[in-house]
């Protein structure tokens, strides 16, 4: 950070208490953050030059100041090299009285040992002493050098009083005649310099900061339950960006589809995360997947909703009801039968219908099971008196014949 004296303008060095120009007391100098593009800045502000007369008179007010700090650092100066020699011929002393202690150092009885002893305590405050009053020349110097400054701030301040009114057109007309140029700032585009803030400078060699000025930001990463996500911001006058990291998100179990687990009565699913969850099966009304029969169980089949996982349970055979087929003769000339097929069996008599004939035989039918039985006619001769003729009549089946007698 720059310094320059409010006065003449001059760069101030860093620990530098006056202006070793006009000899102007730092608390009256102009501070400056950027550089000396605010003295210039100040002669545009104010373009009316002072007269010879007052410039004179600053210059030699300036002179005079000199001459006074000259003499207040010559003083200072002395008297610390008056402290310096009287600590080096005090350290010498006491360097002394120990070396001779030790030289003649011999046995001696118990009073001359205290007396000794006494002694040395004696050197000790009188060394004690001499410290104190080495501390106390160091305290007076010191309040002689503060009394210096106030002295010389007092002169400073009144040579700040008379011209602080014109201290910056002074600054101004001084830095005219000096470069007797006006100079506009031309700078280049903002560009970020790494830190909180982007610079620009100008070809005259000035550089302006200024801090960055960032948008509302753009999550870049999304966050996500296993990482942290990342927020960009960027300045929007230089481009430069700057990160915010983005919290994980809170674990939301996200389960898959629900997976027989083999034991006939529970379904489970899983999180990513290993959490699992089990249900008991949701079966369905079932299906009939195998018809049973008068030999064989038949299968329901029952599918869980969830899942997808069967169970079957067996149907009970059917009760058997008998299916018989047709009659048919059993070829002993009385009965016929039916049969189931399961084996069992209903015979009966045959059922005949009445005796049929022809010519030469009589013969009937069963209805059960359609055979028929023929026989030949048997004759029997009838006189028919009121006909008087003769004819032959069958005995079973009553079929005639007349002929003459």
């Amino acid at each position: 950070m720059a310094k320059y004296c409010g006065s003449c303008g001059t760069e101030l060095e860093d620990n530098a208490l006056f202006c070793g120009k006009c000899g102007k007391k730092i608390n009256c100098a102009i501070e400056e953050m950027e550089s000396a593009s605010f003295i210039k800045e100040k002669m545009e502000m104010n373009k009316k030059p002072e007269s010879d007369s007052a410039i004179k008179e600053t210059m030699e007010e300036s002179k005079r100041i000199d001459d006074t700090n000259s003499e207040n650092k010559k003083k200072s100066n002395k008297e610390k090299i008056i402290i310096l020699f009287l600590i080096v011929i005090i350290i010498g002393l006491f360097v002394y009285i120990i070396l001779s202690v030790g030289k003649n150092s011999v046995p001696i009885n118990d009073s001359e040992s205290q007396q000794n002893v006494e002694e040395k305590i004696t050197d000790s405050e009188s060394q004690q002493n001499v410290e104190e009053k080495i501390t106390d020349s160091s305290q007076e110097n010191e309040e002689k050098e503060l009394a210096n400054e106030e002295i010389l701030g007092e002169n400073s301040s009144s040579a700040c009083d008379d011209i602080s009114s014109n201290s910056e057109s002074n600054v101004s007309n001084k830095a005219d005649m000096e470069e007797n140029v006006s100079h506009t700032h031309n700078y280049n585009s903002w560009k970020d310099t790494g830190k909180s803030y982007h610079s620009r400078n100008c070809s005259c060699g000035v550089e302006e900061t200024e801090a960055h000025s960032f948008d509302l930001g753009k999550i870049t990463k999304e966050p996500t339950e296993i990482s942290e996500g990342i927020k960009t911001y960027t300045c929007t006058v230089c481009g430069a960006v700057k990160n915010e990291t983005i919290e994980k998100q809170q674990h939301v179990h996200s389960f898959g589809g629900w997976i027989d687990d083999g034991n006939t009565s529970t379904h489970s699913k899983s999180c990513s995360c290993g959490e699992k969850e089990t249900a008991i099966h949701i079966f369905d009304s079932g299906k009939i997947t195998k018809e049973p029969t008068e030999t064989n169980n038949g299968v329901k089949t029952y599918t869980c909703t969830e899942c997808g996982a069967t169970k079957t349970k067996n149907i009970d055979k059917l009760q058997h009801t008998h299916s018989y087929g047709v009659w048919t003769d059993d070829g002993n000339g009385s009965t016929c039968s039916k049969s189931c097929a399961c084996g069992d069996k209903i015979t009966q008599m045959h059922n005949w219908t009445w005796w049929e004939y022809d010519d030469t035989t009589q013969y009937r039918t069963c209805i059960g099971c359609g055979v028929k039985e023929m026989k030949e006619h048997i004759h029997d001769i009838v006189y028919n008196e009121a006909e008087t003729y003769y004819k032959w009549r069958c005995k079973i089946c009553g079929k005639s014949w007349a002929f003459e007698p």
